[in-house]
């Protein structure tokens, strides 16, 4: 199956394409350039595939958390190739993108943390034996971190944690939980992490008008006094 893989949800444009059991992608960190680059970008990598655009079969995007902007660039560009082409989407969260192969072969729960601006974090404890959610995913304070992992019904065990949360808001973190706590540092993840996902078959395809963000923060934007209140902490 020929796969295009869409990943806009921050600073970084993120695309893969699967063609003829080949794989080609695209990542570099541009800012607010996103939907300058996208269409041209994704151009390219068709011609490096030596397909055509009418081939592409399953689109999949990066279905959140992440900024607000990017979200919606990645998310309007997926439902409208998708709509001409007249085919299904595959939307995954940015949580799962942090699971890869070598994190999950353990089958040790796997603690994502992402820096969620404004001094918190997003949070999700993965079962990596099926990329269920352990614990939903969350905003907290990252001092909350030990009160949130007790949300979870599973016996007391190691857990693998990664994401850009960790290095941001160590300090931060309770020294109680830390004990249990193995950090695994790595790189935003490439595009072609979800391929990875869609051929084993973690994340099912859906219709158009079924395509959603995962949006945890409930506003998007502060008054002034919560802007102020923010820079103060």
């Amino acid at each position: 199956m020929n796969i295009l893989t869409i990943d806009t949800a921050n600073e970084y444009l993120s695309l893969a394409i699967q063609a003829n059991t080949q794989i080609y992608t695209f990542q570099e960190k541009i800012g607010n350039k996103q939907s300058e680059q996208i269409l041209p970008q994704i151009q390219i990598l068709l011609q490096q595939a030596k397909i055509a655009l009418n081939e592409i079969q399953l689109i999949a995007y990066n279905q959140g958390p992440g900024s607000f902007t990017g979200l919606r660039i990645g998310l309007s560009i997926a439902l409208g190739l998708a709509y001409s082409l007249n085919c299904q989407l595959v939307p995954i969260p940015m949580f799962a993108l942090y699971a890869n192969s070598s994190l999950c072969a353990t089958n040790e729960p796997l603690l994502v943390i992402l820096d969620a601006r404004l001094n918190q974090i997003y949070v999700a404890l993965i079962d990596t034996t099926n990329f269920s959610y352990l614990i939903q995913p969350s905003l907290i304070n990252p001092d909350e971190l030990s009160t949130w992992l007790t949300k979870s019904t599973m016996p007391s065990k190691l857990i693998t944690v990664t994401g850009n949360g960790w290095n941001i808001y160590q300090d931060k973190i309770p020294e109680e939980c830390k004990q249990y706590l193995t950090y695994t540092e790595q790189n935003y993840p490439s595009a072609n992490v979800m391929l990875e996902l869609i051929n084993k078959n973690h994340f099912q395809p859906c219709n158009i008008n079924e395509a959603d963000l995962l949006y945890i923060r409930n506003k998007v934007a502060l008054n002034l006094e919560e802007q102020i209140k923010s820079k103060q902490i």
